[in-house]
């Protein structure tokens, strides 16, 4: 599988946070908990880097993996708004539980 432009620009970030940090490559393998060879195949773009992957290597960097991503993005972090379609607002966050409630009748729950 060859991973598309922006996956490349993720390993691009990862591999500069990894150069800034300091650390080894060893360390941060170690501190992420990824397997010395999943982490190179991943890097080296053979096999997709999954958003744990992700989380694991921003926690052994000590980021948030949102600056991962954010970087990778150039920078420009989209708005919740920017990613829903017109007219199409959603449930707020304080309705996400009673919206599951309604979606699981199996949970004997309102309907």
């Amino acid at each position: 599988m060859t991973p598309r432009t922006f996956n490349w620009r993720v390993i691009d970030q990862i591999e500069k946070l990894i150069n800034d940090s300091g650390l080894t490559r060893a360390e941060i393998i170690a501190r992420s908990g990824i397997r010395r060879n999943t982490f190179f195949v991943k890097m080296r773009g053979e096999t997709a880097l999954t958003t744990d992957d992700i989380s694991k290597l921003a926690d052994a960097l000590g980021v948030e993996p949102e600056v991962i991503f954010t970087r990778a993005a150039g920078e420009r972090t989209a708005t919740v708004t920017e990613l829903r379609p017109r007219g199409d607002v959603g449930a707020s966050r304080e309705d996400l539980p009673a919206a599951a409630r309604k979606a699981d009748p199996d949970r004997g729950e309102e309907q």
